[in-house]
């Protein structure tokens, strides 16, 4: 979402601008899939598409379904947002790149709040070349 409303030629001002809108939006319910579940071992459970699961198809064990999974992530979404938002903001202000490149999911889960060891969803080239030192380092 920040990708599509802030762009590299933009002043730092409207940087800012375009992402506050874009925050604002980006936790809407109506944003999430309309079936989410709970899948996972104890200790690794996410968020997943429902649909999404049954077309990739396979077993269907730890599945929890519930019709507040998308109320909580979307609760979820804008406690962070509220609490990282100015932020965020900051940081599509002033990235000089594409905003697209920049990895908030390794920037909020992995560096900020310390509760993922690696990213999920979205895999860099920095990610790639931390664990390979961690591996000489080994």
């Amino acid at each position: 979402l920040l990708g599509s409303k802030v762009k590299t030629s933009m002043k730092k001002k409207d940087k800012r601008r375009a992402a506050k809108e874009a925050l604002a939006a980006a936790c809407e319910e109506a944003r999430f899939p309309t079936i989410l579940a709970i899948v996972g071992d104890e200790g690794s459970k996410r968020f997943e598409d429902f649909h999404e699961l049954q077309q990739k198809g396979g077993s269907m064990n730890n599945l929890k379904m519930s019709p507040a999974n998308r109320r909580d992530v979307a609760l979820m979404c804008s406690a962070l947002a509220r609490h990282f938002g100015s932020d965020v903001v900051e940081q599509a202000g002033t990235y000089e790149d594409r905003i697209g490149g920049f990895n908030l999911e390794r920037w909020l889960c992995v560096k900020r709040l310390q509760l993922c060891e690696k990213t999920l969803m979205h895999h860099s080239d920095d990610e790639d070349d931390a664990e390979d030192e961690t591996r000489e380092e080994l």
